[in-house]
């Protein structure tokens, strides 16, 4: 396969020499850690009602001994 620097092969062995800068957005990255907040909220909120369901369901099986 041809690339814009030869084949992939002689390619490959630039790419892994070259250094690379990464810039990253910071809206991108803040809405990324909102994201990851709101799911953990949403698991920690399903974890406290299935707790509240399994504690009722024991009350609801204690009555009936």
């Amino acid at each position: 396969m041809r690339t814009e620097l030869g084949s992939w092969r002689r390619a490959w062995r630039r790419v892994g020499k070259a250094e690379v800068e990464v810039e990253f957005d910071a809206d991108m990255v803040e809405e990324k850690l909102a994201e990851e907040a709101e799911a953990e909220e949403e698991e920690e909120a399903e974890e406290e009602e299935e707790k509240e369901e399994e504690e009722a369901e024991e009350e609801n099986n204690s009555d009936k001994i």
